[in-house]
């Protein structure tokens, strides 16, 4: 296969990945006649230097991508809602951000410390107190102490090499992939802080029982997804709200075997989890009837109480990560990447790029180049 039918066939690969008609791909490139992505696709037609970085750009990969004789498939994005409309367009950016996160870490030499260890049990006997141990062994395992939302994302991603992007309004809720980049997740950067920390200690499930039960089996089979769906759910439970540190927060402000909605909500945003999880955690917990809780949950004058304290711990993150931009600046200044790529990369114009880089030049260099 010479180099026109290799490229021939990564665009025609890269085009279908996306949902993309020939006539669509050819009306995003600016061409005057839709045949040209045929022939392009044919291996029939030389393409120019500054169409390859066009297309490369259109389809969301790399034009190294693009020319690899060799190109492995791409990995399966497990979703824990997949998205209506569009989700191959996303995926693609997921998988195309992944890879260039991985690159990033090899060209700075800066790796994670450690590596998440599967899950050591077959997916057929993995059940909910299989679920709650593994969420306790990863609790002491990544040191996340006994709040362990406050760091978790750090620590998967900083210490554990785990890959995170955002993405606005991502109907899909969250997703996850693992690649020869490695592991990697993607979060709606729209919901509330709790819910991403709970989507997180989701997700990260997943990639612990990657192995033992894999994607491509959950996505054909509806039932076994749903169970894992709901094994996720407990272990999320577990490991963000530790049964003895919960437990202790609760008896602290139990009086007279009452809990008031201020305390209640209290805890919650203690744990920085949702309220929900909180109270369906103590129910698992048996310290409250599961009536009693869907009861509060429908009372108006709880919700209040929830939303009131809402405000002051909202946040929302940026879509790039700073470890990711960081790694890329660094290359940057090493002479690994051109003004050119680092823009590509961290998704500016080169215009808005010089800015950037001018505040990072007068920064101090020891400043600059930490990369916690």
């Amino acid at each position: 296969m010479n180099l026109n039918q290799t490229l021939g066939l990564r665009v025609r690969e890269a085009r279908k990945r996306l949902g993309m008609s020939q006539q669509e791909l050819s009306a995003l490139l600016e061409f005057e006649h839709v045949q040209t992505i045929s022939q392009i696709e044919n291996g029939e037609r030389q393409v120019k230097a500054w169409e390859l970085a066009r297309i490369s750009s259109v389809l969301h990969t790399s034009i190294n991508e693009l020319l690899k004789e060799d190109a492995l498939a791409e990995p399966v994005v497990l979703w824990r809602e997949q998205p209506e409309n569009n989700y191959q367009k996303i995926e693609t950016e997921f998988l195309h951000l992944s890879h260039n996160y991985h690159l990033v870490e090899k060209l700075s030499g800066i790796r994670p410390k450690s590596r998440l260890r599967p899950a050591e049990i077959s997916g057929e006997e993995l059940g909910y107190r299989e679920a709650a141990e593994l969420a306790v062994e990863v609790g002491k395992t990544m040191n996340l102490g006994r709040v362990p939302a406050t760091s978790l994302t750090k620590v998967l991603e900083e210490d554990f090499g785990v890959k995170i992007f955002y993405r606005e309004e991502l109907s899909g809720s969250a997703a996850s992939a693992v690649g020869d980049f490695g592991q990697a997740i993607l979060m709606n950067s729209s919901e509330s802080p709790w819910r991403r920390n709970y989507n997180f200690a989701h997700e990260l499930f997943h990639l612990l029982t990657w192995n033992v039960m894999p994607p491509e089996r959950l996505r054909r089979e509806k039932e076994l997804k749903d169970r894992f769906e709901r094994l996720a759910n407990s272990f999320a439970s577990c490991l963000l709200l530790p049964a003895e540190c919960v437990l202790s927060a609760f008896a602290e402000r139990l009086k007279e075997r009452k809990i008031s909605y201020a305390d209640l909500v209290e805890i919650a945003r203690e744990f920085d989890v949702s309220t929900e999880a909180l109270l369906w955690r103590l129910v698992n917990l048996r310290q409250i009837d599961a009536e009693d809780v869907r009861k509060v949950l429908a009372d108006p004058a709880f919700r209040d109480v929830d939303r009131s304290t809402m405000p002051d711990k909202w946040w929302k993150p940026k879509d790039l990560s700073d470890r990711y931009v960081r790694l890329c600046f660094l290359c940057f200044q090493k002479g690994q990447l051109s003004r050119a790529k680092l823009a590509e990369l961290i998704g500016v114009s080169l215009a808005e790029l010089r800015g950037k880089v001018k505040a990072l030049e007068q920064q101090p260099s020891e400043a600059a180049l930490s990369i916690a």
